[in-house]
């Protein structure tokens, strides 16, 4: 335990130093890229300084359990705070209107759409992730077999994935993709989900899939798109016109897919309904000439605060009694003709009767 102990210290000690030195680094190389900036404004060096050390928290270097990283993204927002108007990352932009992004799309862009959020959205309760989880957790707590309870989920999981359907988030995105692609301009889909899981070892395909059935094709674009010829690359998988990072940090896969184009962007644009996600692909494009504009897409939040477990359970009898998909409305209504109805005792024995067979 003690020479894990000070093993520990010391690995802990050399990622220190490594972060000083690369931080060093980077600064310098930052300060090069914005020689165009105004000298006279200290503004703009302490917004240098704040990005590279947001570089190099995003891309991991930290210390074991991501402790420094919360602690210093706690720091920053104290700051900011404190600073008034200074914002870290004055490139992203709020919006609930995909069209926004046309004013800013040249010839010379690279445009990422992240996938849940921003391109679809659940059809229906039982299509939202959430539901799934919440499914996941009442197996997992009744089950006095865990291996049992994870065969059911993942039976579950994959049944809703391969048949319950997806709409898009705007009516309009499909159409402005399908223009971006006339004009020739590389235009991908970007997403942490994993092309293979325990659910679903197709599961990239699926996902294309569903953007297919919503009229969006991305894999349109690989036709026109000009790659290196590729090489191991950890970061992330380029499939079906999709960057799936497989649960990986997003910022190192877009530097690291940017790397591979014959002819690097003037700048990417990227449209994602989360953030985090925006300030890490921005942080990671500091180090080269590629600008960043990212827009903060907020169409669909709604989905997440309005969740209701009660309206996927609904629906999930009725897909597996009668192979029928209810709308949320139709689930609503059904649960509101009689209250009394107890829907998660009814799934936990659904629950038990499916582990006696698993």
């Amino acid at each position: 335990m003690i020479l894990t102990n000070i093993y520990n210290i010391c690995y802990n000690l050399f990622k220190f130093i490594c972060l000083i030195k690369w931080q060093l680094l980077l600064f310098a190389n930052l300060l090069k890229r914005q020689m165009t900036l105004t000298t006279n404004d200290p503004s703009n060096l302490v917004l240098l300084s704040l990005r590279s050390f947001v570089f190099l928290f995003v891309n991991g270097v930290t210390f074991k359990g991501f402790m420094l990283k919360k602690i210093f993204y706690f720091f920053i927002s104290v700051f900011t705070v404190g600073m008034g108007d200074f914002t870290l990352s004055a490139e992203i932009r709020e919006t609930n209107e995909i069209s926004t992004i046309q004013d800013y799309v040249t010839s010379e862009s690279l445009v990422l759409f992240n996938v849940t959020g921003t391109l679809y959205e659940p059809a229906t309760t039982l299509a939202n992730n959430q539901w799934r989880i919440f499914f996941a957790e009442r197996a997992k707590a009744i089950a006095s077999d865990q291996k049992a309870a994870d065969r059911l989920v993942n039976q579950i999981k994959n049944l809703i994935v391969n048949h319950i359907p997806k709409k898009p988030v705007e009516e309009v995105t499909p159409r402005l993709i399908a223009h971006l692609q006339n004009q020739e301009i590389p235009v991908l889909g970007i997403t942490q989900k994993q092309m293979t899981t325990s659910y679903a070892d197709n599961f990239g395909f699926i996902t294309s899939q569903h953007l297919v059935s919503i009229g969006v094709n991305l894999e349109e674009t690989l036709a026109y798109l000009d790659l290196k010829p590729s090489s191991e690359d950890e970061s992330h998988s380029l499939a079906y016109g999709l960057i799936f990072t497989n649960k990986k940090p997003i910022g190192p896969a877009i530097l690291s897919f940017v790397n591979r184009l014959q002819d690097k962007p003037a700048k990417v644009i990227m449209i994602d309904n989360t953030r985090s996600s925006l300030e890490e692909a921005e942080a990671a494009l500091l180090s080269t000439d590629v600008k960043f504009e990212g827009f903060r897409y907020g169409r669909a939040d709604a989905v997440k605060t309005s969740f209701d477990p009660i309206l996927g359970t609904i629906q999930f009898f009725a897909f597996i009694e009668e192979k029928k998909v209810l709308s949320d409305e139709e689930a609503l209504q059904i649960k509101q003709a009689d209250p009394e109805v107890d829907y998660v005792a009814q799934l936990d024995h659904f629950i038990l009767e499916q582990l006696k067979l698993n």
